[in-house]
């Protein structure tokens, strides 16, 4: 196993074409387009993904933890001699540490590293090594690669009609508490209390003492008041029992009089979804991307 460490400023592109051959590669780099659909980690075989795993971002620092959950699954799919392509690094100390237990989980053989980058080599299971790397390519040829990939998602996806009542999510608040009436609230289109926080879903910002009153008959402390336009365009996976992904795409909108969403994804009609996994990125139907959102803000 080859652990390639990720840059921001640097290309593995060239040294894999020349070193990679027939070998498996698993990509945690969310941010990398010539593998597949940005927002997602994989494992490539023979030019198809046999494993995917949602990230649903860009930024590694958005969500570490699902780096790690996609690597212990992926090992055991992995071929002897796989690569390993990790995520762009930056001097933070929670990629720092990311970096340091995702090498430590894989036990590579090899670790590289790309020459220049800023980063201590000490920690690692074994010595990591410099090898030099052309530069990567300038921000807005990297942004043009992702709207192509996201031009052809829309062209594969299908739409799909999908109740939010009763159906788990992961990623993002909206599911993951009781639902309350959005009397409650006046204006509010939707309601739910998770601990001692208030979720609400509003066109406009509520009257202050009128949040305060929602708080105090929830038994909340906090309220945290979103948008309902946060949600369009956000990318999401299809799951199954097993927490298997059958489906990629993005949330169109919300009907929030039927808390329908309409999403378009990869999955073929109609689709037994059980799990829906919820990204912060948003992009739109003409690949263009709206942002992206902190974990857990909507």
């Amino acid at each position: 196993m080859t652990f390639l460490v990720g840059s921001p400023h640097h290309s593995w592109r060239e040294w894999l074409k020349d070193h990679r051959g027939a070998r498996d590669i698993l990509c945690l780099d969310p941010d990398e387009p010539d593998l597949g659909f940005p927002g997602r980690l994989s494992i490539i075989r023979d030019g198809k993904s046999i494993y995917t795993r949602f990230f649903g971002g860009l930024d590694p620092q958005r969500a570490p933890h699902i780096l790690l959950a996609a690597l212990a699954d992926a090992l055991p799919l992995l071929q002897d001699n796989s690569l390993i392509l990790g995520f762009k690094y930056r001097p933070t100390p929670i990629l720092r540490q990311s970096l340091l237990m995702l090498a430590q989980l894989s036990r590579p053989e090899q670790i590289l590293v790309p020459a220049g980058l800023e980063m201590s080599r000490h920690g690692f299971p074994i010595g990591p090594e410099d090898v030099e790397l052309p530069a990567a390519f300038p921000p807005m040829v990297h942004h043009a690669q992702r709207k192509a990939q996201w031009l052809k998602l829309n062209e594969s996806t299908e739409m799909h009609s999908i109740s939010l009542r009763d159906l788990p999510t992961e990623g993002v608040r909206i599911g993951s508490g009781a639902v309350v009436h959005q009397n409650v609230l006046p204006g509010s289109l939707y309601l739910e209390a998770t601990g001692t926080t208030l979720l609400a879903v509003c066109p406009d910002e509520p009257v202050p003492d009128d949040l305060s009153k929602a708080l105090d008959l929830t038994g909340t402390t906090k309220g945290m008041v979103v948008s309902p336009e946060e949600y369009d365009g956000l990318l999401c996976a299809f799951c199954r029992d097993s927490g298997e992904e059958f489906g990629f795409g993005y949330i169109h909108g919300i009907d929030w009089s039927t808390f329908t969403a309409n999403i378009r994804s990869t999955a073929i009609p109609p689709a037994p979804v059980r799990l829906l996994r919820v990204g912060g990125l948003r992009i739109d139907d003409r690949g263009r991307e709206r942002g992206e959102l902190k974990f857990g803000s909507v």
